[in-house]
């Protein structure tokens, strides 16, 4: 039975008659004016303050579509256009001649009847009185107010009402004719008194019980939570990722997942016994908490056998410990197939992040392409996949040609990525796949660029310089990848780090290597080339326009020149060196024959150089065009 705690259970401040200022100021028309529903002529009944979720229906509806928590509660005021009391021994304040009678009963999430109105008792509290009042009130329509409470614990502390449980209303009032008591508005004599009806939240919004109000069968579950796999097909060595989740009608209703399990059972293709395994992901929170989604892996150990069926069942509570099941569902592992058309277009789907192609704009510097290659027949398993890239790099005249793995994320859907890449790079890529029967598929051509650096220091203002670092071993004839450049400013106050890519590094922001910053201009840099077989460092002056054409510095097997906004770290070198190196704080200008022997010992192997970049790259384009 429901025990409906009365005033004597309420909060001070909610307790106050509403001749006393505390009901008066929260329920002054001018603020708070809530719909009063009528229970008998001259009597209605509304909630007692704003704050309180609002179960009483509006004109002409008897169901509430407030869902109250069932940890509140919720004081009603009953106001009437004349005095429902009487003297003190003529009007009872409890028992079944009260002058007012609150009834409540309801139903428990499962269907179970909490309280019955067809055994015809009355109970309402262990208190001594079920209302409070009267409090005579300016209201000219209904001055007479008397209070009573549906109280969330009864007199000894207990919850009264369950998340999901189905509620029924009413309020008797009784007359003493005569000394006679005369009800109206009971249950018992409908449709003289009407049923108000609402529900309390967090549970469930449907039941498979059969005596819930909101009874939906083996259908409920599908109404409570979305199941999905992924994959939803899975074939050989598949792990398989079942995830439960809250639907729409769970928000609103303010469920959440408590706890769940999964039990699995796979069997042969002819029917033998495999394995079993029951999976458990429960709430750590502990009581009254709870999950929007939860998730079970199904290792790959469950998927060795081609054509074996897998049959589960999701068992769920929310967090109120209402257990609903998904009903036995089953899933076929399947084979690896083979590429079915032979055509990548047709076999296999690739997407990218960002989404690049040769009508792409240039994608900002420091950004990775993340590539998703995905099996068009979830019945075809890819066993392996690549993508290989060449990226021209204007600034030094150079292509150079890449490879990465893809990464397995299941049977049919791989990942891969191009790294980030500097300014003003314009990259070529195709991707090749390969089926567990070595038939290999490779995709069209892909073409994306890198904002080149006039769009990422679109202005470079009177007082800021930028220039590039390239570092080049001249032992191997390559351009240097992973070299780690340094450049710092006077005093320490400036200061960048990175590692070149195919030998070609700047000055960059601290959100990556490869964005670019510009440099405080007219200011001597300290640029220190390390993780290479010999390290090296060079002063340059850095000035507004990189315009100048000269040798910085010389050792015995390493040469430091500027190219315009270009700084070579040439290393490694065999051929002969200038003995006297040209420090960049002196004139370009030498007036000294031994300046220019040095010099010209050094612009002969640059030549060379270029014309061996020049070559590469004419090879190259063929190479790309073919």
């Amino acid at each position: 039975m429901l025990a409906i705690v009365l005033l004597s259970s309420l909060p001070t401040a909610v307790a106050v008659p509403p001749s006393r200022g505390g009901v008066a100021a929260a329920v002054a028309p001018s603020v708070f004016n809530p719909n009063c529903a009528p229970i008998i002529p001259g009597v209605c009944v509304a909630v007692l303050n704003p704050t309180e979720p609002n179960i009483v229906p509006l004109d002409g509806s008897y169901t509430s579509s407030v869902e109250p928590n069932a940890s509140t509660s919720l004081p009603l005021m009953v106001k009437a256009q004349f005095p429902l009391n009487q003297s003190a021994g003529a009007s009872p304040r409890s028992g079944p001649d009260s002058a007012i009678i609150l009834n409540v009963t309801g139903d428990l999430w499962d269907g179970t009847p909490y309280y019955s109105l067809a055994d015809g008792s009355v109970y309402h509290s262990a208190t001594a009185q079920y209302w409070d009042g009267p409090e005579k009130n300016s209201n000219t329509t209904y001055p007479w107010w008397y209070l009573v409470n549906i109280s969330a614990l009864n007199s000894g502390g207990k919850p009264e009402f369950f998340p999901g449980m189905s509620i029924s209303w009413s309020i008797e009032i009784t007359f003493n004719v005569s000394d006679n008591f005369v009800h109206e508005g009971s249950p018992e004599s409908i449709p003289a008194g009407p049923l108000f009806h609402y529900t309390y939240s967090g549970a469930w919004p449907e039941s498979p019980y059969a005596g819930a109000a909101q009874h939906d069968g083996a259908a409920a579950y599908n109404q409570d939570l979305t199941t999905t796999l992924i994959p939803s097909e899975p074939n050989w060595n598949d792990s398989v990722t079942a995830t439960i989740s809250l639907t729409a009608a769970d928000l609103v209703q303010g469920a959440l997942i408590g706890q769940a399990y999964l039990d699995l059972t796979e069997s042969a293709a002819n029917g033998t016994p495999l394995l079993t395994h029951t999976f458990v992901d429960s709430n750590p929170n502990g009581s009254g908490t709870g999950f929007n989604r939860l998730k079970f892996l199904i290792p790959a150990v469950y998927a060795q056998q081609a054509n074996a069926s897998v049959q589960y069942t999701i068992y769920a509570s929310d967090a109120a410990g209402d257990w609903i099941n998904s009903g036995a569902r089953t899933y076929e592992v399947g084979g690896n197939g083979s590429f079915s058309v032979g055509q990548f277009g047709d076999d296999l789907l690739l997407t990218s992040d960002p989404n690049v192609n040769s009508s792409t704009a240039p994608i900002a510097p420091n950004t990775a392409v993340f590539l998703q290659l995905h099996s068009a027949n979830q019945h075809t398993a890819i066993a392996s996949a690549t993508v290989f890239y060449t990226v021209d790099l204007p600034v030094l005249k150079e292509v150079v040609s890449l490879s990465s793995g893809f990464s397995r994320v299941n049977s049919t859907s791989f990942v891969g990525e191009i790294p980030a890449l500097p300014v003003g790079s314009a990259v070529n890529f195709t991707v090749e796949a390969w089926d567990f029967f070595s038939l290999g598929e490779t995709s069209a051509d892909y073409n994306y660029s890198v904002e080149p650096l006039s769009l990422a220091l679109p202005s470079l203002a009177e007082n800021g310089s930028f220039f590039y670092v390239a570092v080049h071993d001249e032992g191997r004839n390559a351009w240097v990848s992973g070299a780690t450049v340094t450049i710092s400013g006077p005093g320490g106050y400036f200061r960048t780090s990175s590692q070149t890519f195919a030998g070609l590094a700047y000055p960059n922001a601290s959100a990556g290597p490869y964005y670019p910053i510009a440099v405080p201009a007219d200011q001597t840099y300290l640029v220190s080339v390390t993780n290479v077989a010999s390290p090296v460092q060079a002063q340059v002056a850095a000035t507004h326009t990189m315009g100048a054409h000269r040798i910085l510095l010389t050792g015995g097997n390493y040469t430091v020149y500027q190219e315009g906004d270009v700084i070579v770290f040439w290393l490694n070198a065999t051929s002969a060196t200038p003995t006297n190196a040209v420090p960049d704080t002196t004139p370009i200008l030498i007036g000294s024959a031994i300046g220019l022997i040095a010099a010209a010992a050094v612009i002969i192997p640059v030549y060379g150089w270029w014309v061996q970049i020049q070559k590469r790259r004419e090879e190259e384009t063929k190479r790309v065009t073919l």
